[in-house]
């Protein structure tokens, strides 16, 4: 028998693999994780959409109710998150036609943009990669053991009082 946190990150991922209870337990740490960071960059540029639905297993989208609210409110997210070379080359662009008739065109590319690059890349989870993942999950399984088939024999959960 061993415990899960004596594998190595390549062992560990060949038993969740194996094991569809450990399976779950991966993809909802990564969801979760991934969830957190979704909302954290949702609520820099909430003020700015009508409507929004970011999530693993659906059509993720933005609404955006004034195109100058977020592309502001976008300056604020590059401060807090950062943006990539190109969404920032775009954000720059926006903020030069504020108040011209190309300003929304190029607004509602930039939001296209930031949906893709900022929100549909964090619930994609790249599933040919699990050994990523599992290496910063790994801790999150050390109340397992196995035995020698990789068959959980018994899971200590380990409470604290606060």
């Amino acid at each position: 028998m061993k415990n899960l946190s004596e594998l190595s990150t390549s062992e560990l991922l060949n038993v969740i693999e194996e094991n569809e209870s450990l399976s779950n337990r991966l993809y909802e740490l990564i969801e979760q994780s991934a969830m957190g960071w979704v909302g954290e960059k949702l609520e820099v540029i909430r003020n700015s959409l009508k409507d929004w639905s970011i999530g693993f297993y659906n059509y993720n989208f933005l609404d955006v109710v004034d195109y100058e609210k977020f592309v502001d409110s976008l300056v604020e997210y590059k401060g807090i998150f950062g943006l990539s070379d190109k969404a920032d080359k775009l954000l720059s662009h926006c903020l030069k036609l504020r108040w011209t008739n190309l300003f929304e065109y190029y607004a509602e590319r930039l939001k296209d943009l930031i949906l893709d690059e900022e929100f549909n890349s964090e619930t994609d989870i790249d599933y040919n990669n699990l050994e990523d993942y599992t290496e910063i999950y790994a801790d999150q399984f050390d109340d397992y053991i196995i035995d020698d088939n990789g068959d959980i024999v018994k899971q200590t959960i380990v409470g604290h009082v606060a």
